[in-house]
């Protein structure tokens, strides 16, 4: 009886030893199988299951199904008389315009919110929907009234793209190829394209005042809104101004870093702490460094990365491409498709692995193409002043989401007024709400009520008399008056170095004090004549 369970017990034993190592063996073999995959896909070459999928197959993606091209929607009239032109205002029309975005099945209805704000404006989708009948209705909704068309492109890492992951989320290479696609859809047909994410809102009033300075047959990229070390918006980095401009007294390096906003950045970047001193005799005797110190130059004809970058003294620090931001949206010209060939743009983007985003991948290859991005001037005139970035700044957000609620109220100073008339874009954000028909109605919301605002500010304008009534058009983003805003710009307004041009709210803020004044004389008044 002992010898029976002394033997079964070593059974036992002998099992779970056995066990054991049948385990230890299992996870031995998974760890070496991880590393080996590890170090394959760590070495140079194409990943497993994956393969170069050639340019001219990639072209066959992204085009609209039964149509080669897609005009202007509006029709000739009787006789062949033209109708008149939609929107037209400082000589650019809507039909001078389309959008161009990436998008999915899922975000399909916060897409299709941009109807609010376009306005008819055409548009052109580049989705993942591959299904002929799906994209057949899509393109038949479209077309009606709307001026849309859909096509479609395959998501990274799917098999129409070899299994290649060109950007890190799954429609990056999508929204990459958007607006090229869109290019060999529409032709010649436009002028400028707004080019953006699928939540990305464009004021198409301001963008006409901005535009209507530029060739649009040059090859031009505009933005404020961009990415440098990993930092956006980033006011360092390297860019041009418009040619325009170069008439203009601009601001050098070292009065942009005495400005107080900027002298704030300086002494949080110091660590141990340093003086105020010392951060204006930093400001005094700064050398261009791209993404830290920088200040663009005007650039003729148009902007390239040799323009972008004009000097660089420290060695350490070269110069590389700065990238816009997709949400807050870029404007291309048509004579930048001109100039970039869709294969080779192609070939850049596929040459890539695992970029940041569809906009990284845009702004690298335009980079790549000779073509640097143009800042539209408003941020360089205020002396890198948060709140005159364009392109969806962050500091004017409160102002453009709810543009009727700051007017009614009487919260809308000179500079809400400001950001309202020259703001360009609004990034809305459709992925931070519960849902993105919540995002959908807010896009809806946002433009109409952006619209009104407009009509608002019109109404309460003051004409100009010595122009028949209406206000003579001044040049696009002249900056008037900051310093009685309180916007920080060493002891002088801003807009002193741009010839003096006066906005018709230069005297808002008089005003404002003014009444203020009156209604607290009022209310006193009022109390005493209160009985006791």
């Amino acid at each position: 009886m002992t010898r029976t369970l002394a033997s079964g017990g070593t059974r036992g034993v002998s099992c779970r030893a056995a066990l054991a190592l049948v385990l230890l063996s299992g996870l031995l073999g998974s760890s070496v199988a991880s590393s080996s995959k590890k170090k394959r896909t760590g070495q140079p070459g194409l990943a497993p299951a994956t393969r170069v999928v050639p340019v001219e197959e990639l072209l066959e993606y992204g085009r609209v199904e039964g149509s080669s091209s897609s005009s202007s929607s509006r029709e000739s009239g009787p006789g062949g008389e033209q109708p008149p032109k939609p929107g037209e205002l400082y000589g650019l029309t809507d039909d001078d315009f389309v959008y161009a975005t990436g998008t999915c099945r899922e975000r399909m209805l916060l897409a299709k919110s941009t109807r609010a704000w376009r306005r008819g404006l055409r548009g052109f989708f580049l989705t993942d929907v591959n299904d002929t009948s799906k994209l057949a209705a899509l393109n038949a909704e479209g077309a009606d009234g709307y001026g849309e068309a859909y096509a479609y492109f395959p998501n990274d890492g799917d098999p129409g793209l070899g299994g290649r992951r060109h950007g890190r989320m799954g429609g990056d290479t999508r929204a990459a190829v958007a607006p090229f696609a869109a290019y060999r859809h529409y032709g010649d047909t436009f002028k400028w394209m707004l080019y953006g994410d699928d939540d990305t809102l464009f004021y198409l009033d301001a963008l006409k005042h901005m535009l209507s300075e530029h060739d649009p047959q040059l090859p031009l990229a505009f933005s404020d809104n961009l990415w440098y070390d990993g930092r956006h918006p980033n006011p360092h980095a390297p860019r041009c101004l418009p040619c325009a401009m170069a008439s203009e007294q601009l601001p050098t390096l070292a009065e942009v870093l005495s400005t107080p906003h900027m002298q704030t950045l300086i002494l949080k970047g110091y660590h141990p702490s340093i003086s105020a001193e010392t951060a204006m005799e930093i400001a005094r005797n700064a050398t261009p460094s791209p993404g830290r110190k920088f200040v663009p130059r005007p650039a003729c004809p148009y902007c390239t990365p040799k323009d972008a970058c004009p000097e660089v003294p420290d060695p350490r620090r070269p110069c590389k491409p700065s990238g816009a931001h997709g949400g807050a949206g870029m404007v291309f010209s048509v004579g930048l498709f001109k100039h970039v060939a869709f294969p080779d743009f192609i070939n850049c983007v596929t040459s890539m692995e695992e970029a940041p985003g569809g906009d990284y991948l845009v702004s690298y290859c335009l980079w790549q193409a000779g073509i640097a991005f143009t800042d539209p001037g408003p941020l360089v005139r205020a002396r890198y002043d948060p709140r005159f970035y364009v392109f969806s700044g962050n500091a004017v957000m409160g102002y453009l989401f709810d543009p009727i609620g700051m007017l009614t109220h009487g919260r809308c100073d000179a500079l809400c007024r400001w950001g309202m008339r020259n703001s360009l874009s609004l990034h809305v954000k459709g992925r931070h709400y519960r849902t993105f028909r919540i995002s959908s109605m807010h896009m809806w919301g946002v433009a109409y009520a952006a619209q009104a605002a407009l009509e608002w500010l019109k109404l309460t304008s003051a004409p100009d008399d010595a122009n028949g009534g209406t206000a003579a058009k001044r040049p696009y983003g002249m900056i008037d008056l900051i310093s009685d805003q309180g916007a920080p710009s060493s002891g002088k307004a801003a807009g002193e170095g741009s010839g003096g041009n006066r906005d018709e709210d230069s005297g808002e803020v008089s005003d404002g004090k003014e009444r203020k004044h009156a209604s607290r004389a009022q209310r006193r008044r009022r109390r005493q004549l209160q009985p006791t």
